[in-house]
């Protein structure tokens, strides 16, 4: 699987794998809203790049609106850290280091 070759190339490489979000269909809207924008500035967009791309893009987010919906295909989003003490892995714990301090036993 892709998704598992990337995570484990990013762990490699030292980063924290913080979250991963899958997006399918619920991609499909963000692309049609893409595509919508798209066809209603063709105009615009084939003046300053042509005809032959505005086609090409039209296509392409049609067809990724269309993939999406099916599930024949996701996105990956995938949330990372590199620098561990920049970031608040337990809450109530401001960073790495000062998960070695001792807590309070008595926590009134």
């Amino acid at each position: 699987m892709l998704a598992g070759w990337v995570i484990s190339q990013l762990q490699s490489a030292n980063f924290e794998v913080k979250n991963i979000d899958v997006l399918s269909v619920h991609y499909s809207a963000t692309l049609y809203r893409w595509y919508e924008n798209w066809v209603s500035n063709k105009d615009k967009i084939a003046a300053k790049y042509g005809d032959k791309w505005y086609r090409l893009w039209a296509f392409f987010l049609a067809r990724s609106t269309i993939i999406s919906r099916q599930r024949s295909c996701s996105v990956f989003q995938i949330t990372l850290h590199k620098n561990l003490n920049a970031f608040h892995c337990v809450k109530g714990i401001e960073s790495r280091a000062s998960s070695h301090v001792k807590l309070n036993k008595d926590p009134q």
